[in-house]
């Protein structure tokens, strides 16, 4: 097996932990620790290898077919949750020191189940994210769009914050092969960014290449985003009078749940502070990171 036919298994064998098949430029954008440029040499790999069948112009591991039928169903159902929550979107974007919003995690890629919530990172100025997090979670809350544990479908998590000048995220990985938080971290959605603060975020997170080395973030064809408009200008300006940070720090860090307080920076799953609120208390990388490495081990 050469190099290129075993970053390809890997590849194809990480997205296929998520019922994902991929497409011969998706493959190419996000071959693991390998960059290509000739698609005619990757094809070749995909053709000739035993291990990897295509349909309908997805590649996929071996006996896996029925997987291009869920891809395509989950596009339908990340359409119709995206559609339905962007209405609550566009209201976070009216709230103060909300710089950008991001979706992140499965919806990023429409690879959304019909009972999976929305998660979104939100990007917040240097001294505001205990403000921001403040008007954003109660927002939420009033409209009673918070996951809960008997409630998950369509909600709106907001499970990190960072500022804006604190948008690197490498030292959160669980260690240097931390394989899915390399491609969550890569593939984000940016439905609110006037600002720009994609090309930021991208730039502060170099690290990534060093694992996918031909990726350029992940371009979802999403009919809708969400631009900034005069009302929009008007409520961030009128509310941003209520920004008082370091109560609304006092005050989230005394009502966090006893579970994020029993595991808050302890490791990097919940990490709180000025510069970045993660709040992944449900984190499973170091189950996907052992699944993949026993499924490569069985190619």
């Amino acid at each position: 097996m050469d190099n290129l036919e075993n970053s390809i298994l890997k590849t194809l064998t990480y997205f296929d932990l998520f019922d994902y098949p991929l497409t011969l430029l998706e493959i190419q954008k996000w071959l693991w620790e390998t960059k290509e440029e000739d698609l005619n040499k990757i094809k070749q790999v995909l053709n000739n290898s035993p291990q990897i069948e295509s349909r309908e112009g997805f590649y996929y591991l071996q006996g896996r077919g029925d997987i291009v039928r869920k891809r395509k169903n989950r596009y339908v159902v990340a359409q119709k949750k995206f559609k339905k929550r962007l209405p609550y979107i566009r209201l976070l974007t009216w709230l103060p020191h909300v710089k950008a919003i991001f979706v992140v995690n499965n919806l990023a890629i429409a690879n959304a189940g019909t009972n999976s919530d929305i998660d979104l990172m939100i990007i917040s100025p240097d001294d505001k994210i205990w403000t921001t997090r403040m008007f954003t979670t109660t927002l939420m809350k009033i409209f009673g769009l918070r996951p809960t544990q008997e409630k998950n479908k369509d909600q709106l998590c907001l499970s990190i914050y960072l500022t804006e000048k604190n948008l690197n995220l490498e030292d959160y990985k669980i260690n240097p092969d931390d394989i899915h938080f390399t491609y969550w971290a890569d593939q984000i959605f940016p439905v609110y960014d006037p600002d720009n603060l994609e090309k930021k975020y991208i730039k502060a997170n170099a690290w990534i290449k060093n694992k996918l080395p031909a990726s350029i973030g992940y371009q979802a064809a999403w009919p809708r985003t969400i631009n900034r408009s005069g009302l929009n200008r008007f409520m961030q300006s009128f509310l941003s009078l209520a920004s008082f940070e370091n109560a609304y720090k006092k005050w989230q860090l005394k009502n966090l749940p006893q579970n994020l307080k029993d595991m808050m920076n302890k490791d990097t799953r919940v990490v709180v502070n000025d510069k970045i609120l993660k709040f992944h208390d449900n984190d499973p990388r170091a189950e996907i990171l052992q699944k993949w490495e026993q499924k490569i081990q069985q190619i």
